[in-house]
């Protein structure tokens, strides 16, 4: 099985695609094939590994936009805390699971430490709702708390946006692929024509 490597680059986007003997383009193709033939066969498998990139951005956009919701989300309730927190003079809140999950799961820092460090020393085993254990923040760790959670999503939402902007220069690169493409065909078929038009006359 014969292996190729192609490269293309085209309105800011680079790309090298691996093709195997199963492809268009294997040695024993290309003996058999015209130049035109060749040339349109290199340019469909461009077209796929151009396909397979620009999926594999929107994917990621897609987790990255998802993330970005749920961190909003998670945002929010510390924000509903600190409100509740204000109107009852309350000392301490009682962070719930899900947002102190989330937060060690993906790796926030909080205040410049890591979110496990940085609550370690906030928890209280006969606290929270049920007294079965919980953490103990002031204001101004809930205050921490949701920075950090919207510094997260922001970034998550910068990451997202590079991804369209790559989609958009992948588009291109499809397009300048596809154009080139039906050049070609119509260029096979004015060849094919005078070909055949010499013959007839001979």
């Amino acid at each position: 099985m014969s292996v190729t490597e192609l490269s293309a680059s085209n309105a800011g986007v680079s790309l090298t695609a691996t093709v195997t003997g199963a492809s268009r383009l294997s040695a024993d193709s290309f003996e058999d094939r015209n130049f035109l033939s060749n040339a349109d066969a290199a340019m469909q498998d461009f077209i796929a590994a151009v396909t397979d990139r620009g999926m594999e951005i929107f994917k990621a956009m897609q987790a990255r936009t998802e993330l970005a919701r749920v961190a909003q989300d998670m945002a929010n309730r510390v924000d509903r805390q600190i409100s509740s927190f204000s109107a009852n003079g309350w000392e301490i809140a009682w962070t719930s699971t899900p947002v102190l999950g989330f937060v060690i799961d993906n790796f926030i820092d909080v205040d410049g430490k890591a979110a496990s460090s940085y609550f370690k020393s906030r928890y209280r085993p006969d606290g929270g709702a049920d007294g079965n254990g919980g953490y103990a923040l002031n204001l101004a760790d809930l205050r921490a708390l949701k920075a950090a959670i919207d510094n997260f999503a922001a970034r998550q939402t910068d990451v997202a946006q590079q991804g369209n902007l790559e989609i958009q220069k992948i588009t291109t690169t499809y397009n300048y692929l596809i154009t080139g493409c039906n050049s070609l065909t119509s260029l096979t078929g004015d060849l094919n024509k005078a070909i055949f038009s010499q013959l007839g006359r001979g």
